[in-house]
Formats: C-alpha cells, structure tokens, sequence
C-alpha cells in the first residue's frame, strides 16, 4: 500500500534565518562534506540528522513561516534511506529524558526528548540519525534541496 506520509528518503535541512541558511549550505557544497555535531544531542555523541517526512509534507511545513518552532530553511540534502541505513543512520528514539540510561550505550545517540505534558515534542521531524564525525557527499548518493527553481 502507498502512503503520502512514507518516504524512501531522508533529507537534512539547514537552519536558522534564510540567510544563514544558505551560507551554511553553500558551504556544505564546497567542503562536499555534512558534519556530525553533539549540539543538543545527550551524551555527546556527534550525529548528522535527517527526516522522514516526505518532500511534499516538508514542502508545506516550510511554506508557513508561523508554523510552531520552525527552525530550518528550504536548504538541503536528500538521500535515499537504504543509503544511510547501510551506514548505520537509524530512527531516533522519541522517549522522556528520564528513559535515557534504559538504552543500550551504542543506541544512546538515538534518544530525542519527548516530554508531550512540559510541551516538548519534535515528533513531527520523524527523525533519522546517523553516528558519525562526517558524511562526505558523492553526486550519486545526494540530491540537492533549493528554495525553487530558479535557485
């Protein structure tokens, strides 16, 4: 059965204003490589991470700049999911803070706050994550992700 809400890709998306975003994946293209970073990932572990959501979803989310904490820009990098999952890319884990020390070390990278009563709740990112220091691009693995066509 075909779903709109599956994907077979995973996109990382830059963030922050449309300017800083684009600085960041303009220079994403020039070193050919995405970075790992532990920025706001418990127990330091450098990732890259990416989501689930299909373009056509993300597309809509991206086009409403009141929606609730939006933080990235409609600069990116597709993937296909077999690709990253072949290195080692999983499903982030949505669980409290408090079930941390309940996974296995090896699978701590993969925890993501979910606290629905204290209003924390990145659910709708359905968010992959990849444990690594650095993804180097190859032009047969990645498509690029542009505001429009005239970009």
């Amino acid at each position: 059965m075909i779903r709109d809400d599956l994907s077979n890709r995973l996109i990382h998306l830059t963030k922050g204003s449309f300017a800083d975003a684009e600085a960041v994946f303009n220079k994403i293209i020039q070193e050919k490589c995405l970075r790992g970073s532990n920025s706001s990932i418990r127990g330091g572990h450098n990732v890259i991470c990416f989501s689930e959501a299909p373009l056509s979803k993300l597309g809509l989310i991206l086009a409403n700049p009141n929606a609730k904490d939006m933080r990235y820009m409609p600069f990116g990098f597709m993937f296909e999911k077999e690709y990253l999952f072949n290195l080692g890319a999983r499903p982030a884990i949505y669980q409290p803070n408090s079930e941390f020390d309940l996974l296995y070390q090896e699978q701590q990278f993969r925890h993501v706050r979910f606290e629905p009563e204290k209003g924390i709740d990145w659910t709708w990112e359905r968010e992959w994550r990849l444990q690594t220091d650095e993804l180097p691009l190859d032009s047969t693995d990645v498509t690029l992700i542009v505001p429009d066509r005239d970009w």
